[in-house]
């Protein structure tokens, strides 16, 4: 099953320390302005962007453009 997920969803699946597992049962797409928002996170050094980059980069998680 595919799931497109905005970054609130994303972020608070990464707070709550599922998006791994739940990234194994499916699959996970974002759009470019999603995973912008989310990155934003990262200069505040926030733990569940880096997460969700780790995923990204690994392509656990696909970017779509709309």
């Amino acid at each position: 099953m595919m799931i497109a997920m905005d970054a609130c969803s994303a972020i608070l699946l990464a707070k709550a320390t599922v998006m791994e597992i739940f990234s194994k049962k499916h699959k996970i797409v974002i759009t470019n302005q999603t995973y912008d928002e989310i990155a934003k996170g990262k200069e505040k050094k926030f733990e569940d962007a880096f997460l969700i980059e780790k995923l990204r980069n690994d392509g656990v998680i696909k970017n779509v453009e709309v």
